[in-house]
């Protein structure tokens, strides 16, 4: 059996949503969505800020040096993190809280 990637509960025959998200009345399932947002952002944000480090860090020692030196360009890292962002960031803004 697979879990529901809303509400974690599992699901029947490997869906990937359980009956009651399906329909909208499982409790709570919509702060468990919009936490998995905010959650996809931090790894996200985590993910690109490293990758810019290593990319930043390497490109210093290389410059630093007079024979120009390499680098590491850590791109997979940094678009990555920046995909990982932009999906938390949509997943919080569908089901986040609404003040009416």
């Amino acid at each position: 059996m697979a879990t529901c990637s809303i509400c974690g509960r599992y699901a029947e025959f490997a869906e990937e949503f359980c009956e009651g998200c399906k329909e909208g009345t499982t409790p709570g399932a919509s702060q468990v969505a919009a936490s998995n947002g905010v959650r996809n952002m931090l790894f996200g944000l985590l993910w690109f800020t490293g990758g810019a480090l290593v990319t930043g860090v390497t490109f210093a020692n290389a410059s630093s040096k007079s024979d120009g030196g390499t680098f590491i360009v850590a791109w997979g890292a940094i678009v990555t993190g920046l995909i990982q962002f932009v999906v938390g960031f949509f997943q919080w803004l569908l089901h986040r809280k609404r003040e009416d």
